[in-house]
């Protein structure tokens, strides 16, 4: 939601409950989700500032509460889409937010081979073919070529 300090006391403490009885919890949609029509084209902009003030701190509460993966967005996040983004994923999620977890994707947010470089580890369903063996072999020795 758009309200960090709600989204972040209830998170904390639903995360904090689920975990308790043995059920993994899966915060989502990573990021600024907030519309479904035209969710897999729209792009949702938003300043850095805001991002850190607004909408990553629900976030930020699920890490800290020990959330076990986050599902991102089918949404574009500044003409990116989230699933794909290293900049929301590796950066921001992974890095500035230390989410130690697994990020999935949502249900054929994933557009290309290379969201596996960019955060996301598993591809949901899983049948569009951008995580089959082949592909993220291929991925691979261009990333060594590369270096």
């Amino acid at each position: 939601g758009e309200e960090p300090l709600l989204g972040s006391a209830l998170g904390r403490e639903y995360i904090s409950g689920l975990q308790g009885e043995g059920v993994g919890a899966v915060p989502k949609h990573f990021v600024l989700n907030a519309q479904e029509t035209g969710r897999g084209s729209m792009s949702a902009e938003a300043p850095e500032r805001a991002l850190f003030e607004l909408y990553y701190p629900p976030f930020e509460a699920a890490v800290g509460a020990g959330a076990v993966a986050v599902m991102c967005a089918h949404n574009r996040v500044n003409g990116t889409h989230a699933c794909g983004s290293p900049s929301v994923l590796q950066r921001d999620l992974k890095s500035r937010l230390a989410f130690r977890g697994w990020v999935m994707s949502d249900w054929w947010a994933v557009h290309a081979t290379s969201a596996a470089v960019a955060g996301v580890d598993q591809d949901m369903p899983g049948n569009d073919g951008f995580f089959d063996l082949e592909q993220l072999q291929q991925l691979q020795q261009l990333q060594q070529l590369q270096q």
